[in-house]
């Protein structure tokens, strides 16, 4: 079973067991960073958003895939680093209300994509 990192914006953590349902449903196992590390306690608590921040591409590294389920600040530094370490990646945009106004081309630059 693969084990697939989760980007989703704070934004949208009400759907984290939406998203998490989502990659169970195709038999992938879910690391989902907004349950692992609570934002009261790392981001907005005394951890802080960089030293997260490192927490999470460390826990990209160990993912068998990384999948966009959303766009914001956060998620487009994950995104940047899942490209940089050629993660497979796959996009899931239909959770993101918000997708269309936030959206990024990255196609040219992502050499391997999940279908």
């Amino acid at each position: 079973m693969k084990l697939v990192y989760c980007a989703i914006p704070s934004r949208m953590h009400v759907k984290s067991s939406l998203i998490m349902d989502c990659v169970e449903s195709e038999k992938c196992a879910p690391f989902n960073p907004l349950v692992a590390f609570p934002l009261e306690r790392f981001e907005f608590g005394s951890v802080g958003r960089e030293e997260t921040m490192n927490y999470c591409r460390k826990l990209i590294d160990l993912c068998d895939e990384f999948w966009i389920f959303g766009l914001s600040k956060g998620t487009i530094e994950e995104i940047s680093y899942a490209i940089k370490i050629k993660k497979p990646i796959k996009i899931k945009k239909e959770f993101d209300d918000e997708w269309e106004k936030r959206k990024i081309d990255f196609s040219e630059e992502i050499s391997y994509w999940v279908e």
